[in-house]
């Protein structure tokens, strides 16, 4: 029996975004995704959820509140 490790996947508004650099964190994954979608900077990662094809973690925007 062999073990394999699944590519990790990230979605995000309906978009399912490839992992920027497998050996890093999930916090350096953010990073590297918020450079193109400066949003995900401030968003939670949840997961993983496992699929046959992928480790899915669903971001999910975190807002503050003013006041």
């Amino acid at each position: 029996m062999e073990a394999t490790v699944l590519p990790r996947v990230f979605e995000w508004k309906g978009m399912r975004l490839s992992d920027p650099n497998p050996s890093v964190s999930l916090e350096g994954v953010k990073s590297l995704l918020a450079l193109e979608y400066p949003e995900i900077g401030n968003a939670k990662i949840k997961g993983p959820e496992e699929t046959a094809e992928a480790s899915v973690y669903k971001v999910e925007a975190s807002y503050g509140r003013k006041g």
